[in-house]
């Protein structure tokens, strides 16, 4: 992403392992300036601090991905900006609010999902702003050309992805469900762009034999 030239990573805590990740982008992102934010959510003083309300608002591409019950931040997204979402996957969970989920569904924009029976039955933001089949486009849609709607390219635009059921019996949930998080088929769609790169470059290793 030859474009980017911040990273902010708000984390709860100062631990090693936010310093270990901050020291490994540096290292594979040249000219990329990366730095932190703390902030917990869910401490009694949970008001978004100052430099957290500026990089929001200074934000072309927010990602959350934590199991939050509330949200990370309540200071508004600027337009346009990419909202991506894959931490929360039950229905209590939510990681932004309805006021920023609102931001998205500007002049009927639909939400992007990777799946709708699955985010409309998991994702704890979409649940409780009542979306339906109707105001989302999974993402294979919009890939072939589907309209998200909104009038305008500089607004909001959120993608959010849920875990479906690896093994299911019915529509309904069992306590030996397998669950995974995300949709598998964007796993191989990945590892077929990765292998084909790496063919191309001639980088990589074969192991004869693995299949």
């Amino acid at each position: 992403m030859p474009t980017i030239r911040k990273v902010i990573i708000v984390a709860r805590s100062e631990t090693s392992r936010l310093q270990k990740l901050i020291t490994q982008l540096q290292d594979v992102l040249s000219g990329v300036t990366v730095q932190s934010i703390l902030h917990d959510a869910g401490a009694e003083d949970s008001a978004d601090p100052e430099e957290l309300r500026h990089a929001v608002a200074q934000a072309d591409i927010i990602c959350t991905m934590t199991s939050s019950t509330i949200p990370l931040f309540t200071t508004p997204v600027q337009e346009p900006c990419a909202l991506v979402l894959i931490g929360s996957y039950k229905p209590h969970m939510q990681e932004i609010t309805q006021e920023v989920l609102a931001q998205a569904r500007t002049n009927g924009r639909a939400v992007i999902v990777d799946s709708a029976e699955a985010c409309l039955r998991e994702a704890g933001e979409l649940i409780m702003a009542g979306l339906t089949k109707t105001d989302v486009k999974e993402l294979g849609q919009v890939l072939h050309g589907a309209d998200v709607g909104g009038q305008s390219e500089k607004g909001v635009y959120l993608f959010k992805s849920v875990r479906e059921r690896a093994s299911r019996s019915s529509s309904k949930r069992h306590a030996n469900d397998t669950w995974q998080v995300g949709i598998s088929i964007q796993d191989i769609a990945i590892a077929d762009v990765v292998l084909r790169l790496a063919r191309e470059r001639g980088v990589g290793t074969v192991v004869p034999g693995y299949d």
